[in-house]
């Protein structure tokens, strides 16, 4: 792992625990919300990474034009002769005329931000430093196992 992407991710992880334990301390006066806010950080952070992915995987890009279809043969009976539906259409109702079907093709260049494409691997490190910081501070001092302490 590049050791760039694990100093921001560390640094984001830093920056969200310390905005939670503010929050938990300040806003609402107690430490049991500091295991409310970082799975909701961890969350968060997960879903941005995971944004980003698609996003330079080329999911969100506009399809390409679609291609004409072809029509359904004239000489393909919809219901054979005993009167029952056909179980199987044909498949030129669902594929293109001239290739196979594709996702929603390829991007036309890379998308990637000012970082290189760093901010989605640190922010899913810092989802898992979260993640085990929740579990280290739940285990050894009980933050969020009991409402009143």
């Amino acid at each position: 792992m590049n050791k760039i992407v694990l100093l921001r991710g560390t640094a984001a992880a830093v920056i969200a625990a310390t905005l939670a334990w503010i929050l938990a301390i300040e806003c609402f006066g107690k430490v049991y919300y500091v295991a409310v806010l970082l799975p909701i950080a961890v969350f968060f952070f997960l879903i941005v990474a995971w944004c980003l992915h698609l996003r330079d995987d080329g999911f969100f890009n506009a399809p390409e034009r679609r291609r004409h279809l072809r029509s359904m043969d004239d000489n393909h009976k919809a219901a054979p002769d005993d009167g029952r539906p056909s179980a199987d259409p044909p498949l030129s109702l669902f594929a293109p005329l001239d290739s196979i079907v594709t996702r929603s093709g390829e991007p036309e260049m890379p998308r990637r931000a000012a970082d290189g494409g760093m901010a989605g691997p640190a922010l899913f490190v810092a989802a898992i430093e979260l993640a085990v910081l929740s579990a280290v501070l739940h285990l050894v001092s009980g933050i969020g196992a009991s409402y009143f302490r």
